[in-house]
């Protein structure tokens, strides 16, 4: 970015992965300025949080599935930020919730269709259909 003035300004400037405790450390982050000629100069450590749910992502498809009975493996979805961190935080997924729809298929689709996000993850637990066939396809 060019100076003016004595200062320079980098308003394109992200950092999009959050902060996260691995073996005991606390990741943080420092920027290092530099331009020719110049000394570099480095910022205070900073953190950066999650941020607010973007995406749904499906963790676990539905499968193993029989007519007239719950799926074998229920679908579990989880919610990211814009910069692919999952939000694990009951307060920032508070509010936010799923709901499972037929899209290809012959229905009716069966149980409790909708779930909150606990935790940032929804899990379903009894979802069915009612015929046994193929290129079934649930939008969420």
């Amino acid at each position: 970015q060019l100076a003016h003035r004595g200062h320079a300004a980098f308003p394109g400037l992200v950092v999009d992965v959050a902060s996260f405790t691995s073996g005991g450390f606390r990741l943080a982050y420092t920027l290092v300025f530099s331009a020719n000629g110049l000394q570099e100069a480095v910022s205070e450590a900073f953190e950066v949080d999650v941020g607010y749910p973007h995406r749904v992502v499906l963790v676990q498809a539905p499968g193993n599935a029989s007519g007239g009975t719950p799926f074998l493996d229920q679908p579990r979805l989880g919610l990211k930020d814009r910069g692919g961190n999952w939000l694990y935080n009951g307060s920032a997924t508070a509010g936010f919730a799923v709901t499972a729809a037929l899209h290809a298929g012959t229905g009716p689709l069966f149980g409790n269709l909708t779930l909150p996000f606990i935790d940032g993850i929804a899990t379903f637990h009894d979802l069915a259909l009612d015929l046994a066939q193929d290129g079934v396809t649930i939008r969420f």
